[in-house]
């Protein structure tokens, strides 16, 4: 799994930097003609084009965002053969979070869920 953070580069220089005694660091703003500035960018573009350690583990912050994306990949998947046809037909998405419909006010809600569902009274009316 790969890692979304520098934690293990941080904690590498966390101890190179208690065991060197006083460390500064400071800021560098891109782009503001600093010397050695441009061949650090592009030694920072070239790491990230290396593979991942084999012996890399993933961070906390990975395994929480994996955690809260599984379950929504797994919703999404069961929703594509689950659906039913009447849903299917109108290219309605389910989510695992609240539908925009929600925002609209309750008499509008109410006549769109019945025709969605194709309960009760219709929107469509005529007039004779």
């Amino acid at each position: 799994m790969p890692s979304d953070s520098s934690q293990k580069e941080f904690l590498e220089f966390q101890a190179l930097a208690a065991e060197h005694g006083a460390t500064e660091i400071r800021w560098i703003p891109g782009h503001t003609n600093i010397p050695g500035n441009e061949q650090a960018d592009a030694l920072a573009k070239a790491g990230t084009s290396q593979p991942e350690p084999a012996d890399a583990l993933p961070t906390l912050a990975y395994l929480r965002k994996v955690a809260r994306q599984r379950p929504k990949d797994a919703f999404k998947a069961w929703w594509e053969v689950s659906a039913p046809q009447q849903y299917r037909v109108l290219d309605l998405d389910a989510t695992t979070g609240c539908p925009p419909e929600l925002t609209i006010p309750r008499p509008l809600l109410h006549h769109l869920l019945a025709a969605r569902t194709h309960h009760g009274t219709s929107l469509i009316t005529t007039k004779g």
